[in-house]
């Protein structure tokens, strides 16, 4: 009675697994679950999402993971966490091996990798950046090798001005910074964007904060290369990833490759503010195409073929909604199992319309579901369920020495053929072959991990004592793979435990096979060497040449290493030739802080980065020089004549702490404050854009003032006058007539009348600023007709002084100074 109680108990369970949670359980209510809209024998797989977005009908859905089965029946959820703090749930997906994870983003986003329980793995934050402004993560992949690759949004300060015409020097941009990081969390690899593409090359408009990258996605390339989907460049970037160097771009500004087949309507830009850049097995790359340049706008779905010797781009497939469909933002396109194409739409479907669509190789919609209005999920893709299923599995019994074996059958291919040179074995010895199409659980190699194929298998054997065999694995049973004459077959004897150890293979071309000889039971897998170079010398970012670092401060010593490294070597010098050593040390960080400078001397540093094929040539020398806390003025510093349009204010100065990068910035005239520019002014770069007002009075007895006002006060001055010419009292900066205004009398006693003309309807104010620009009140403020008028105030409660005021009027704004004298 026992045994059966618990045989019915273990049956009940096992239907309870695999049967849909809205038939055993209440579902929460803030769920938000698609509609299906078109189903017509799709793929198997399951779908993996993760919608967000507030609900058009009042009560919000919940940002959850979610799993659903062909039907869109709930197979499992998890309620994203911290939502009520911003965080979103994105880019939720099946790892190589089996894992799960999904992005949690926000300022300080974090990655997770989970179980299928939604059990915790690891995580990742920011600090995982060292030392790097990380905005947050926008791409994940844990490697079949057991490294982990990532792609950030890199928070950057720019000075605008230096790639733009009247750019904003006090800018920023959002970089790409791509990292590989080993099985023990050490950067291994980082690339930023900023060291080798300019923001001039991005495809916005000139701003002063600039997202100007915009990575969403990035993939491996059949070599092992990395290729990264720049959406705001519109191109697609492939970096070497030993060197770091751009091994070829396609599309954007720089675009390498000839299109051919593609539509001549969206040349140049055949692709626009794409999403999710993928390698199929036979090389062709896969994207979703936003579209936002084409005309009209409308997103796609395409495939290209690329000869990357010839640079040529061959559109071999392409899926365009009819009617088109256009999604601004996100969107994805990922080739099943079964041929089919599943394509997520992105934000097209935030009022209620397509989520996503399933096509057949003939461009039939197999499938299509949207989401309640006011949703939408970055990016939605399709897995096997439970993940990382057996594939094959075959057992054969009773082996005899010097006979071949194949393990497959009608139903069941592991591509495996054993050959049995020596066997000493019981009469009913077995052996079995287990075939996964994953990766890996926890690998371990020596030196640098190579590149590994998502396949694996698992040889194990019984009652035998020991054996020799050739082992022959036919590719052509596996999805099409390139490089297959350089590829491999790595073994450990504990499966998911120890190091792989690489088998002497060769692969034969007639039968597309590799082969080796093994003589122990265990975990099999393949791959190809990922042969390291010596790493071009590193970039040097601070201290710069000729830098003069605040003897108050440690000096932070700052850099990064190009390609695939694994320690970086720096030294400080006294001397040019480096005889005179007074630092010399090995670390894996690319940033190091260190204090007992002199002011007395002259100091040089320079840094190189090692791997396992050797290190590499220096960096180049900077020198520095210590020195007390100092702002110096650069320009204007004298003789420069400016006229009443933007001019660029620079100075330099040596306190680096974010609360010492404020200032104040004072217009002197004759040696006088005539004018605060800005009372407080953040400024990374120590400049400051100023468009003089054309009432400022001509004079070549002006100077400008700084001073650091966060933490250390600290004051610069042009040490000589500049001249300002051109100005015109009471005339829009603008060159026209559009406002105009005068006072009178000047300087003014107890009142004073304000005569002014404007040349369009709209609200008119007159703001009036004490010198130092701090507001005193609002004046005057009426809806006018064009017209001329005059206005009389009363300022006897002012006491004496210069003041500012500002007249506005549908957006145009002109500034004049008056003086009070009682």
């Amino acid at each position: 009675m026992s045994k059966n109680y618990s045989l019915l108990i273990s049956c009940i369970f096992s239907i309870l697994a695999i049967l849909p949670l809205h038939l055993i359980a209440e579902l929460p209510s803030d769920l938000p679950i698609p509609i299906m809209e078109t189903l017509d024998r799709p793929s198997s797989e399951a779908i993996f999402l993760s919608p967000f977005g507030p609900s058009a009908q009042g009560t919000p859905y919940r940002n959850y993971l979610m799993i659903l089965d062909t039907s869109l029946d709930v197979v499992s959820y998890k309620l994203v966490p911290d939502q009520e703090n911003g965080y979103i749930g994105y880019h939720f997906k099946a790892e190589p091996n089996g894992y799960l994870s999904y992005l949690n983003r926000k300022l300080d986003g974090t990655i997770f990798l989970i179980d299928t329980n939604y059990n915790v793995i690891r995580s990742y934050k920011d600090t995982f950046s060292l030392y790097n402004r990380v905005k947050y993560y926008a791409h994940y992949d844990l490697m079949p090798n057991g490294n982990t690759q990532t792609v950030l949004y890199n928070f950057k300060y720019e000075d605008m001005s230096k790639h733009f015409p009247n750019g904003e020097p006090n800018g920023a941009i959002l970089q790409a910074l791509i990292q590989e990081l080993d099985k023990d969390n050490n950067v291994v690899f980082q690339w930023k964007s900023s060291d080798y593409i300019p923001v001039s090359k991005t495809q916005d408009p000139p701003a002063p904060n600039i997202d100007y990258f915009h990575p969403n996605s990035m993939a491996q390339d059949m070599d092992g290369n990395i290729l990264i989907c720049a959406r705001d460049l519109c191109a697609i970037y492939k970096i070497n990833r030993n060197t770091g160097e751009i091994m070829w771009v396609l599309g954007g500004k720089d675009n390498e490759f000839k299109f051919i087949g593609e539509n001549e309507s969206n040349a140049p830009n055949y692709f626009s503010y794409q999403h999710d850049i993928r390698v199929l097995p036979n090389g062709n790359i896969t994207i979703f195409d936003n579209g936002r340049q084409h005309n009209p706008q409308y997103s796609r779905a395409v495939e290209y073929k690329l000869d990357q010797d010839a640079r040529t781009c061959t559109m071999v497939w392409e899926y365009r909604h009819e009617p088109d469909y256009y999604a601004d933002q996100h969107g994805s396109c990922q080739r099943l199992m079964n041929g089919n194409t599943f394509i997520a739409w992105g934000t097209y479907s935030m009022n209620g319309l397509t989520a996503a669509t399933e096509i057949t190789p003939d461009n039939k919609v197999a499938m299509e579901f949207k989401f309640p209005e006011g949703l939408e999920s970055q990016f939605i893709y399709r897995y096997q369920w439970p993940v990382c299923p057996v594939i094959a599995s075959v057992e054969k019994s009773e082996l005899l020495e010097l006979n071949t074996y194949k393990f497959d059958t009608s139903t069941d291919t592991t591509g495996i053929s054993l050959k049995f040179n020596q066997l000493d074995a019981f009469v009913y010895n077995r052996f079995k072959v287990v075939r996964y199409d994953c990766s890996a659980m926890n690998p371990s190699f020596e030196g640098r991990p190579p590149i590994i194929m998502p396949f694996r298998l698992e040889i194990s054997g019984y009652d035998f004592t020991s054996f020799e065999v050739d082992l022959q694995w036919k590719l052509d049973k596996y999805p099409l793979m390139a490089n297959m004459e350089n590829l491999n077959i790595y073994y450990r004897s504990e499966v998911g435990n120890g190091t792989f150890i690489m088998l002497e293979t060769t692969y034969n071309s007639s039968d597309n096979s590799l082969n080796c000889s093994i003589n122990t039971t265990g975990e099999y897998i393949i791959g190809f060497e990922n042969s390291p170079e010596i790493t071009p010398p590193p970039i040097v970012y601070y201290p710069f040449n000729g830098s003069k670092p605040n003897i108050n401060q440690p000096v932070s010593f700052e850099w990064n290493p190009r390609g695939y490294f694994t320690d970086n070597h720096v030294q400080v010098a006294l001397d040019t030739t480096f005889n005179q050593i007074i630092i010399d040390t090995n670390l894996r960080e690319f940033k190091m802080l260190k204090s007992d400078f002199s002011l007395s001397n002259k100091y040089f540093w320079r840094v190189s980065s090692s791997n396992n094929a050797g290190e590499s040539a220096w960096s180049e020398i900077n020198s520095f020089e210590m020195s007390n806390p100092y702002l110096s003025m650069q320009i204007p510093n004298g003789g420069e004549v400016w006229d009443t349009t933007a001019h660029i204010i620079r100075w330099d100065y040596n306190l680096r702490d974010s609360v010492d990068q404020f200032f104040k910035i004072e217009l002197l005239r004759n040696d006088t404050l005539f004018m605060v520019l800005n009372k407080a002014r953040f400024s990374a770069v120590n400049a400051y854009k100023w468009t003089i007002p054309s009432s400022i009075p001509e004079d070549s007895t002006y100077q400008i003032r700084v001073t650091s006002i966060g933490g250390t006060e600290v004051i610069g001055v042009s040490e000589n006058y500049f001249t300002i010419k051109n100005s015109t009292t009471g005339v829009n900066e603008s060159g026209d007539d559009k406002l105009n205004i005068t006072h009178f009398p000047n300087p003014v006693s107890n009142s004073v009348t304000f005569n002014f003309r404007t040349s369009e309807f709209g609200l008119t104010t007159i703001m009036l600023y004490d010198i130092l620009g701090n507001e005193v009140g609002k004046i005057y403020s009426e809806m006018l007709l064009p017209g001329d008028y005059s206005f009389n105030w009363d300022n006897i409660t002012l006491p004496s002084g210069n003041y500012i005021y500002q007249i506005s009027n549908n957006g145009i704004k002109l500034v004049n100074k008056m003086t009070i004298i009682r």
